[in-house]
């Protein structure tokens, strides 16, 4: 460093005082900057106020989520407060949204719901990115790009997987219309990279940012397609059903209080009239109630392709209902009779009996009916009678009965409603 630029900087400081011209002084200001020792101190007091800036920048972004999460947690905490204090369950507070906001509304909140989805699997696909072991090793600009199209190709190897999955589930008419939206979003995820392109045009991160962007528009359209499936089904409900308690028959029987009932058995699937329904797995449970709100019938109907493995009437039998035949039941008592009667839509065979010390009994009803169209979900079963003759044709062995009951009264055997959804 000579003397001569160390004396310049004054005399130049001297000169912009007295009323130099423009011109003057940017030609003072270059021959200032030219000087080896302020390159040797001005280039490092910026690169470490940029770094600076950087680094409060990056706290910055790093501390806004956890700012949000933070207000999550304290909106939840207030919700939870609110809900104790009311006695109110979530469940119900949905239900008080779907009424207030109605179909509509509730539907775009659905559908809000379902977009998170696909974001939440972009937040994922982020995460995975993020702690990717792989570049880790990346050390150099020309490692970096290398790996970056390494990414953008397995992702385009994903999403053709997809789609091909789709194209093999979907009908001719939807296959059309993918291949037309495929085609369309190619299109766009091509423009896209060219805009990156020419962003960083000139530059060697070029290919590392054309790349991610690749692979980034890639991933949005994965989890849209994978989303979709989930989407279109989101609005259908699935309710599962319980399995038919084995002992129902022991504590659900003539005589039971209806709100003995309840407290057993809970809410019914549906209520008509002094009738309440269960739907179970198997079965569907019937249970009606006299004018003193007392179990008249309990009838059990059995489920189309199921098998009850519970207690039968006063334990007649322990072959389970779905195996159980008419023969079978006959086996119990040999004065058993077997009834028929039928209506415009169903025929039915049906046995009336009794179990226990006089006084004391327990009586029981165990029958086939046949529905001639539109059974429901009800067991299929056939027999024949010939009328004439008010006689069974068919061999007992081959009856299989599809219902039992513990009727309130030992005059008639139950009805029961058939029909089972």
């Amino acid at each position: 460093m000579s003397s001569a630029s160390i004396v310049l900087v004054p005399s130049s400081l001297q000169k912009w005082g007295s009323g130099l011209e423009i011109t003057e002084i940017q030609k003072h200001i270059n021959v200032f900057l030219q000087n080896d020792w302020v390159k040797v101190l001005a280039i490092p007091t910026v690169y470490g106020i940029y770094l600076f800036g950087k680094y409060l920048v990056e706290r910055r972004i790093e501390g806004k989520p956890e700012t949000e999460n933070i207000a999550q947690l304290n909106q939840l905490a207030d919700l939870k407060e609110k809900l104790d204090k009311s006695g109110t369950t979530l469940e119900e507070l949905q239900h008080f949204r779907v009424k207030a906001l109605g179909r509509t509304a509730s539907a775009a909140v659905v559908t809000a719901q379902q977009y998170t989805e696909v974001a939440s699997q972009l937040v994922g696909d982020a995460e995975n990115a993020e702690h990717d072991p792989d570049w880790d090793s990346a050390l150099t600009q020309t490692d970096m790009n290398i790996l970056s199209m390494k990414k953008a190709s397995q992702a385009d190897d994903e999403l053709a997987a997809i789609v091909t999955s789709k194209m093999r589930e979907f009908g001719e008419e939807d296959r059309l219309l993918l291949q037309q939206s495929q085609s369309a979003w190619d299109s766009y995820r091509e423009t896209e990279t060219k805009r990156a392109s020419r962003t960083w045009e000139g530059g060697t991160i070029r290919p590392l940012m054309v790349n991610l962007r690749y692979e980034a528009i890639t991933r949005e359209r994965i989890a849209s397609l994978s989303a979709e499936g989930r989407m279109e089904d989101a609005g259908d409900l699935v309710v599962e059903h319980a399995r038919t308690p084995r002992n129902l028959l022991q504590h659900i029987e003539p005589g039971v209080p209806k709100q003995r009932v309840y407290d057993i058995l809970g809410t019914p699937s549906f209520v008509s009239t002094n009738y309440n329904y269960y739907r179970y797995e198997e079965t569907q449970v019937e249970i009606s109630f006299n004018d003193n709100d007392a179990v008249n019938d309990v009838i059990v109907a059995l489920i189309q392709d199921q098998v009850y493995l519970g207690s039968s009437p006063g334990f007649v039998t322990d072959i389970p209902l779905g195996k159980l035949t008419l023969a079978d039941v006959l086996a119990y008592d040999d004065q058993l009779v077997v009834e028929f009667r039928s209506s415009l839509r169903t025929q039915e065979i049906y046995v009336r009996g009794r179990i226990g010390p006089a006084g004391a009994w327990t009586d029981f009803c165990f029958g086939a009916l046949s529905v001639f169209s539109g059974a429901g979900r009800l067991q299929d079963t056939q027999f024949e009678w010939d009328r004439e003759a008010d006689c069974l044709l068919t061999d007992p062995k081959d009856i299989l009965i599809n219902w039992m009951a513990l009727p309130g009264s030992s005059l008639e055997a139950p009805y029961f409603a058939w029909f089972i959804k």
